[in-house]
């Protein structure tokens, strides 16, 4: 979805059908203010992902994020004007933002093997560049047409890659380490013992709640946020180094134009 929503507007913007649509705007930043629109959105709910992911959980953050890009992919379909899909664009950022953050950290959880967990997200990179090729091979095909569908299909289908998600997500628990930080015991055991297809008091099912509890309590001893911490790290975990690194490297790539 990211890949897909990032896209799918760039191959259409300039199309004389969606010109039209929302009233041949003649401003210089108009077209580039709807586009980056949802970026900055999206940017906006990864950095409030750090304050409700825990409390939401995993699973209900990715529901969340699905339910407003269903929202926001249908009103840019039907979009007539700049301000409407502008907050279309929006709901969309926001949507994609949470589940971008929550898949991530959602698959990492559920992976029974510390070397699942490197595959698993280049997995899911792969996914997000295929979703940027298939949006452009869309607009490709679709931008032949001068009809108004030749822009509302790609746009829409938007919502439906959210709806697939959502219907997913709702046949799926949230993960163990996730039920065991918030207290919910049994829940996590059950979670656990399924994952491994594995009683309860088998050796691997043991291994990895110790694991996952162990690194539980290490964290509750480190868990009071000092934000001077992410500039200066004085602590023994150095995560606020770490933080550092990973947000100046993405973010130096995007100011090249990546």
């Amino acid at each position: 979805m990211f890949g897909y929503d990032a896209g799918v507007l760039g191959g259409v913007q300039e199309t004389e059908p969606f010109r039209d649509a929302i009233g041949n705007p003649s401003g210089t930043y108009i077209i580039p203010m709807i586009a980056s629109s949802y970026t900055l959105a999206c940017w906006v709910s990864s950095t409030a992902y750090m304050f409700i992911g825990h409390p939401l959980g995993r699973r209900r953050t990715i529901l969340l994020g699905d339910g407003f890009v269903i929202v926001g992919g249908s009103l840019q379909a039907s979009s007539w004007s700049v301000p409407q899909i502008i907050i279309a664009r929006v709901l969309c950022g926001f949507g994609v933002g949470l589940i971008s953050c929550a898949v991530l950290t959602y698959m990492s959880e559920m992976s029974i093997k510390k070397t699942e967990r490197g595959r698993e997200a280049a997995n899911q990179s792969s996914w997000l560049i295929g979703g940027v090729a298939l949006a452009y091979w869309l607009d490709f095909g679709f931008t032949q047409s001068a009809s108004q569908w030749s822009w509302r299909i790609p746009i829409a289908l938007q919502s439906l890659f959210a709806a697939i998600s959502f219907a997913i997500m709702l046949m799926l628990p949230d993960t163990p380490r996730w039920y065991y930080s918030t207290g919910q015991t049994e829940r996590g055991d059950s979670v656990l013992a399924s994952l491994h297809s594995q009683p309860l008091m088998s050796e691997p099912v043991q291994h990895t709640k110790t694991e996952i509890m162990d690194a539980i309590s290490l964290e509750s001893s480190h868990a009071k946020l000092n934000l001077l911490d992410l500039l200066w790290d004085r602590s023994k975990l150095k995560s606020g180094r770490r933080l550092r690194i990973a947000f100046l490297i993405l973010t130096i790539q995007q100011l090249m134009g990546a």
